[in-house]
């Protein structure tokens, strides 16, 4: 079972066809398989493929030989992402959406929404890995709060991105749950 990332993107865009569309492809789960999917012939593959034919075969077609390997680097995360209760705000040039992603934030998938004329604005907190950040405009800043205490995070992490994760307040729930033993 994976960890699950925690994310809030915003999505604008001239068309508000494309908002639509990414709206009502939220809606059924199938975010990322309507934007980039992920070939037929792949959907069924097991992963790793063990079957050195089929390997050779599909490598040479997509450039993968199994639908692990094409989801996690082409849309940046192990499985699609959506539903229709995640869907926060909707307008005609605009579309706000809270979901999961497997493993880590769907970035691969940002990237190829914005060659489709999309603005996106990604905010991600991954807390059992201990890691968040904010991608926007090509550009995602990291950070690591790995070894991070409560304190550290409100300094270091930016107030936006701890605000709306509640990192820094759910860090010092954990830090007076579990107390440093003495030595």
């Amino acid at each position: 079972m994976p960890n699950w990332c925690n994310n809030t993107l915003v999505l604008r865009h001239e068309d508000p066809a494309m908002i639509t569309r990414a709206k009502d492809a939220f809606a059924r789960g199938e975010f990322c398989q309507e934007f980039h999917p992920c070939p037929a012939e792949l959907i069924d593959t097991k992963s790793p493929n063990t079957d050195e034919d089929s390997v050779n075969e599909l490598v040479k077609k997509y450039g993968y030989s199994d639908w692990y390997s094409f989801s996690v680097n082409e849309w940046g995360t192990k499985w699609d992402f959506g539903d229709d209760q995640g869907i926060n705000d909707f307008g005609p040039n605009h579309l706000v959406v809270y979901f999961d992603s497997a493993w880590s934030p769907p970035i691969a998938m940002m990237a190829i929404l914005e060659d489709l004329g999309f603005e996106v604005d990604l905010m991600y907190d991954e807390p059992g890995m201990q890691f968040c950040g904010h991608y926007v405009d090509g550009v995602d800043d990291y950070y690591d709060y790995t070894a991070m205490d409560a304190d550290e995070i409100d300094d270091k992490i930016p107030s936006e991105l701890n605000e709306t994760f509640c990192i820094a307040e759910n860090m010092r729930m954990w830090e007076e749950e579990n107390p440093p033993e003495d030595e």
